[in-house]
């Protein structure tokens, strides 16, 4: 399976939440059953400092989502993102991967 490319935004300081559709290779549903999902968003490559995503499988949908206490953390700016699957024998597969870009947040404290 080749990852899909999706570049996504983040509003600095607001709920993020995007659902993704996740199809097999016979364009159906993706049964997720004793699969687990995990992303992270990070200035590059090489950047050990990171934001982690909470992701959350059903079949054929996976949710990928970032409370406000966090997007208001992150300073504006490009990052790159990527979400993987994984079973209990440890294979893991790249589904999902792009740019997010963070906007600034106009009304705060």
């Amino acid at each position: 399976m080749v990852s899909t490319k999706q570049d996504i935004i983040i509003e600095q300081g607001a709920t993020y939440h995007t659902d993704f559709a996740l199809l097999n290779s016979n364009n159906e549903p993706l049964l997720v059953a004793g699969l687990e999902a995990q992303s992270q968003m990070r200035r590059d490559f090489e950047s050990v400092a990171h934001f982690d995503f909470t992701c959350t499988l059903t079949n054929g949908n996976l949710s990928h989502d970032m409370p406000a206490a966090l997007t208001r953390t992150i300073e504006l700016g490009r990052y790159l993102y990527d979400i993987e699957i994984s079973n209990d024998q440890d294979n893991v597969i790249r589904v999902i991967e792009g740019v997010v870009t963070v906007m600034g947040e106009i009304s705060h404290d």
